[in-house]
């Protein structure tokens, strides 16, 4: 019920599904759970060239959340918050803030930079599309490029709002290689 700050789903897992379509099954009928997204090629334009290659390099421990621990022995990965597509070259984010610790001081101040750039509202102005329960009635669908757009949500005002959210093509977050996976959740 509670506000989502800009994230990418399944930041957490070496291979991060690299594709997500929510479909509304109940819209919030009272002005909430406006979903937020955010061109990510758009946001890097307001990092300074220091703090994109320090996302680049693996320096971030990353929070498995406990509700999505698979092995009891991992509660954390390390790895890079930017990564570039082999294929297009285009670039790569994941990211959900309270799951992030830099572990170097490049790291921490790459960080800093890359939040302030979350809340400038400059950045925020020219990369940012907000969809409302007009612009996602009952049975829309959207599709998004995990990796190519962050999201977030305001407040959900209605108890019976309801989403149906499906990820596929988990790919190593690092590399190209592909391996082809499924998940179905409702939120």
């Amino acid at each position: 019920m509670q506000e989502f700050p800009w994230h990418t789903d399944c930041s957490y897992e070496h291979a991060p599904p690299r594709f997500f379509a929510l479909q509304v099954l109940q819209h919030d009928r009272y002005g909430g759970g406006t979903l937020s997204v955010m061109k990510i090629d758009r946001l890097s334009q307001f990092l300074s060239p220091t703090t994109k290659a320090a996302l680049l390099e693996p320096e971030f421990q990353i929070t498995i959340p406990p509700e999505f621990i698979k092995h009891p022995d991992q509660r954390h990965i390390v790895g890079s918050l930017f990564a570039i597509d082999t294929e297009d070259h285009c670039l790569m984010m994941r990211y959900r803030d309270e799951i992030v610790t830099p572990l170097s001081a490049r790291a921490a101040a790459a960080l800093k930079e890359l939040k302030g750039a979350l809340q400038d509202m400059e950045a925020l102005s020219q990369s940012t599309l907000h969809l409302t329960a007009a612009d996602l009635p009952e049975r829309s669908i959207i599709l998004l490029d995990n990796y190519r757009w962050l999201h977030a949500r305001n407040g959900i005002k209605d108890p019976a709002r309801h989403l149906r959210r499906v990820r596929w093509n988990a790919i190593p977050f690092a590399n190209g290689v592909v391996s082809h996976s499924a998940e179905v959740s409702s939120t």
